[in-house]
């Protein structure tokens, strides 16, 4: 059976879908010009929420730079692969379509609190054009217009990387403001001087030994303690 295919702004179309590749391919030998053919030596991406034909193609494209691509259907498998594998290299690549946009950017918000240094390359219909900067990094560190061409993704692989190294590094860089560290925290009481402890120390010392010897009368003993005080006063200004 034959089958009908079209053009509609650049993108071929079989039978209503999309082929998801460029207008114009890009020889290989330009390719290996343009991005490193090792840029994923190492790396498995995890591929989720794309369709079956997207699939085919970004394993392609993944397995061209070294890597090793898997399709995942939902995000909590995504989360316990990323988690089963803790320090291994892992980068995501999610389709974010317009009904379901605000679902996948609350999930790349999740993803990307739970594990920074996974690099996401998001992709959806919805974005205006490409963009390999750090703009939507509180999201992704690449984002690309759906359909995906070859080329797009192959410069997106390595933005990505170089994207998350920047954001990595700049959580563990993050320091407190000195000024609101200072306002957040109470001034520390002063330090007494020597002196005043020794003599602290030993008015509490003969406090003690004299409630001891008066069976622990405190009231008595500060009394005593004050007439005698008095007396010896008197006696030196007397004599």
């Amino acid at each position: 059976m034959a089958l009908d295919s079209v053009k509609q702004g650049g993108v071929a179309f079989v039978d209503g879908r999309s082929a998801f590749r460029s207008k114009e391919p890009v020889p290989a030998h330009h390719m290996q010009d343009l991005v490193d053919t090792d840029v994923l030596e190492g790396w498995t991406v995890l591929i989720y929420n794309a369709s079956m034909g997207e699939v085919v193609m970004l394993r392609s494209w993944v397995a061209s730079l070294g890597g090793t691509a898997v399709r995942l259907t939902e995000v909590s498998d995504a989360e316990a692969f990323i988690a089963r594998n803790a320090g291994s290299r892992i980068a995501l690549v999610i389709e974010a379509r317009s009904a379901d946009l605000d679902e996948r950017i609350e999930e790349c918000l999740s993803l990307r609190a739970r594990f920074p240094s996974c690099p996401i390359i998001l992709l959806s219909e919805t974005f205006g054009k490409n963009d390999f900067s750090t703009e939507r990094m509180a999201v992704c560190d690449a984002s690309l217009r759906s359909p995906v061409s070859q080329v797009a993704f192959k410069l997106a692989v390595p933005a990505a990387l170089s994207n998350n190294a920047f954001f990595t590094s700049r959580r563990a860089d993050r320091v407190v403001d000195p000024v609101e560290s200072m306002s957040s925290h109470t001034a520390p009481a002063p330090v007494p001087a020597p002196a005043q402890v020794e003599s602290r120390n030993a008015t509490t010392r003969l406090a003690s030994v004299w409630a001891s010897a008066w069976g622990g009368r405190t009231t008595e003993v500060c009394l005593t303690c004050g007439v005698g005080l008095l007396f010896g006063v008197g006696l030196s200004l007397m004599f």
